[in-house]
């Protein structure tokens, strides 16, 4: 079948100038014989190029003789060659086409206007015939290597050569598929969606591997089935199924993105255009195929406008808007397309829902960005969408519509409810949506070594936010945080919604406690919660390929364990000093104490990315003795070694007042060699950190049996450090957070992984100040070890 020219190299390739060359002797050697498949791989990778009898007449004999050490027959030769040891080695059956017959044997390549002549007005590149078991090249697009009038004609055939030895590659991907399908199969114009798609991302796998750019970048539309591809007045678009073959083996994981074809072209290809055979060839992956997989795809590459026909626009308008998007269709393995805009200020918060109309759609997918809401995630509905937003958001929704068996998809209609309301910054649905996107959203992507399946991927994330839900609801649980207001100036200008947790205290140490029952009951239940952490730590250092679902319940069960364990407080242990913690809107600040890789787009007025998180000691200052209009001596510490939560210094801030991370987060599947903690975020760029000694004052203003509010400014000298991180050692899939030892751990303790510039400090007086209102409702408990809930009556 032919390449197109539109379809790679681009409607606007220079026609290449006509070759003038002939090899009468090759033309009378050339023996019609098919190849023979061996057990140790193709009969052969050599080839033979060789001019047709039309320009014998006319040219010198070195542009057509393929044994001249340069010229563009030489340069066709090499290139197939080249092409045949890669496919080769990728795996893939030899081609049928035609040998010399001759010792050592070589495949047959002609150089042929005549044969390569398109009835439909487009240049044709090249041609298999099946009937002849013989790829056929055009002149004018192969055969002007470097010539040209001026430097510039010269600098443009030489640019666009590779470009058009892809259409060689995608000819011989037609004789390597006839290989393994029937004439019957293979001629079908309806598997041209296969067997033109798949050759063209062949080829582009072949353009990208010699790093080549010139690549057309018409794309076709996903309105249409996966398996029925042409639009109207389209007749390129089963060649524009390229973009899902090549995409879909970057999900799988598949070496040079096309490895994969192997086993597709061995399916039975005959039924529904070929459609039952790749969904259960793809069955090989991931259990569900193309139920699974063509989400996948629409949601991670098909982002774009310039995939679809028509995208429909509509606006809901901050602090509340709801409506249906009523009276939509979706055709069979296809998918339609919605841009949803949020207009509402900076650094208010608003919840935000979409979903089905009719609950109950099963072949239905709902995608929204890069996120599949088809699947249960941390306690949201399958097709639910649900996320807290922090100012003007736009998003790219997509419904895609494939069946559990892709064959019996047929055309679906469904309306779209959205729903926008304002949302307490530090509220339970804010904190529920964070919990979500902090770890929840990492079920999307199958590995790519088949190893971990969607379903054990979710265990972690979903354990930890139902944990977080139970926590918050059941009577006596979990109290949520007071919204306030906080700022940093100095060394870091930044602020906004101040969340405060509950009133706390720190504690005398189990080891301090005189009673001897209580120290035991504390020792032991540190000695538990050691043995667990033991545990988890032994498990999350394992790679994804070593972990199975096992593994994944146990690190689940383990951490959850290891959160309650550290809650709990030794029995007979009096309350201390006062502290108050205060953050930025942040589920893990909230619950675990400490600060965590954070992305968002602006939380409560915060800078992207941003995270403060922080805890106010009062020395001295027991909770019975607070009283209204009262100001007390306060400290915050955070210092760059970490510290602990000793007696001596029990109310550190171990991670930094405050970080932010500027560069790109990268979503990825969980890559072989990467530890399962990532949680599938890789980041690029630079982390601040903030850490320093501050001394100041609290000002009581209101003391109620609910809450307690007050005003808070301290000052003192800090440090700004500055890292550099980048994405991987020396291979693209180790792709790494932050300072996680995915890659050699001597390498990365010595910190030659870092950039050139390494880390950079700054030091200076700074000052944190704001006010808080931080709940006193409930006693017990503690998000760390060290101090614990207390209430003033």
């Amino acid at each position: 079948m032919p390449s197109r020219i539109d379809s790679l190299a681009g409607a606007d390739a220079p026609i290449r100038r006509l070759i003038r060359g002939a090899r009468l002797s090759c033309l009378a050697l050339a023996a019609f014989l098919p190849a023979i498949a061996t057990a140790d791989g193709w009969e052969t990778t050599e080839w033979s190029v060789f001019c047709d009898s039309e320009l014998i007449r006319t040219a010198p004999d070195e542009m057509c003789d393929d044994s001249e050490a340069t010229g563009p027959a030489a340069a066709t030769r090499a290139a197939l060659e080249e092409a045949s040891v890669w496919l080769e080695g990728l795996g893939f059956r030899e081609p049928t086409i035609d040998t010399m017959g001759g010792n050592p044997p070589a495949y047959l390549a002609y150089i042929s206007d005549e044969e390569t002549a398109s009835e439909d007005g487009f240049l044709t590149h090249g041609l298999y015939k099946t009937s002849e078991w013989t790829i056929y090249m055009n002149s004018e697009s192969y055969f002007a290597v470097g010539e040209g009038d001026t430097e510039e004609a010269r600098e443009a055939n030489l640019a666009g050569d590779m470009s058009t030895t892809a259409s060689m590659v995608h000819e011989l991907f037609h004789a390597v598929q006839r290989t393994y399908q029937s004439d019957w199969v293979y001629d079908s114009v309806g598997h041209d969606w296969i067997f033109e798609g798949m050759a063209e991302a062949v080829a582009f796998s072949w353009l990208k591997r010699n790093e080549d750019q010139s690549v057309s970048t018409r794309v076709r539309s996903y309105e249409y089935p996966l398996h029925r591809p042409e639009a109207p007045d389209e007749t390129l678009d089963d060649y524009r199924t390229f973009h899902f073959w090549f995409t879909l083996g970057e999900v799988l994981g598949s070496r040079d993105e096309v490895q994969y074809l192997d086993h597709l072209l061995e399916q039975d290809l005959q039924l529904s255009q070929g459609l039952e055979g790749i969904d259960a060839g793809l069955r090989r992956w991931h259990a569900d195929g193309l139920y699974a997989l063509y989400p996948t795809v629409m949601a991670r590459y098909v982002m774009q406008d310039v995939f679809f026909d028509d995208v429909t626009e509509h606006t809901l308008t901050f602090p509340r808007d709801e409506r249906v998007i009523g009276g939509q269709s979706v055709r069979p393995v296809a998918t339609r397309a919605h841009r949803i805009e949020i207009d509402m200020p900076e650094g208010k918060t608003a919840g935000l829902e979409i979903r089905f109309a009719d609950d109950d759609r099963p072949d239905l997918h709902l995608l929204v960005d890069k996120e599949r809401r088809d699947i249960e995630i941390a306690g949201t509905p399958r097709n639910v969408h649900r996320d807290a937003l922090h100012g003007p958001t736009t998003l790219f929704v997509r419904v895609a519509n494939v069946a559990p068996e892709a064959a019996d998809s047929v055309e679906q209609e469904y309306d779209l409810e959205v729903r926008l309301r304002p949302l307490d910054p530090c509220g339970m649905e804010a904190m529920e949506s964070a919990a979500a996107d902090t770890v929840g959203r990492v079920d999307n992507l199958p590995d790519p070594s088949g190893a971990v399946d969607d379903a054990q991927l979710s265990g972690v994330g979903k354990a930890f936010v139902e944990r977080v839900q139970r926590q918050i609801r059941r009577p006596g649980g979990s109290v949520l945080p007071g919204e306030g207001r906080l700022l940093i100036k100095g060394l870091v200008s930044d602020g906004g919604v101040g969340c405060s947790g509950h009133l706390a205290a720190t504690t005398v140490t189990g080891r301090s406690v005189d009673d001897r029952e209580a120290r035991r009951q504390f020792d032991d239940n540190l000695d538990d919660v050691q043995g667990k952490i033991d545990q988890l730590e032994g498990l999350m250092e394992k790679s994804a390929d070593d972990m199975d679902q096992s593994d994944l319940r146990a690190a689940a069960a383990l951490s959850a364990q290891v959160m309650e364990g550290m809650n709990k407080t030794e029995p007979d242990s009096a309350p201390q000093d006062v502290v108050l913690p205060v953050y930025s809107p942040n589920v893990s600040m909230w619950q675990a104490g400490q600060i965590r890789m954070s992305r968002h787009g602006g939380v409560g007025g915060w800078q992207s990315n941003a995270a403060a998180n922080f805890v106010l000691h009062l020395p001295g200052t027991r909770p019975e003795d607070l009283r209204e209009g009262q100001s007390y001596e306060a400290v915050a510490i955070a210092p760059e070694s970490g510290g602990t939560g000793s007696t001596e210094n029990p109310a550190v801030s171990p991670n930094g007042f405050y970080a932010r991370w500027q560069g790109t987060f990268e979503k990825i599947p969980v890559p072989k060699g990467m530890a399962i903690r990532t949680m599938g975020y890789a980041f690029e760029g630079t982390r601040e950190t903030l850490y320093g000694h501050l001394t100041g004052e609290v000002t009581i203003e209101e003391l109620t049996g609910a809450s307690i509010e007050a005003t808070f400014r301290l000052s003192g000298d800090g440090t700004l450090v500055s890292t550099r991180y980048l994405y991987d050692c020396d291979e693209p899939e180790n792709l790494r957070v932050a300072r996680s030892p995915v890659c050699d751990p001597d390498e990365m303790l010595s910190g030659s992984l870092r950039a050139s510039n390494g880390e950079s400090r700054t030091t200076g007086p700074m000052v944190i100040e704001g006010r808080l209102r931080t709940p006193n409702r409930s006693a017990g408990g503690g998000v760390r070890p060290g101090y614990q809930n207390v209430v003033i009556d």
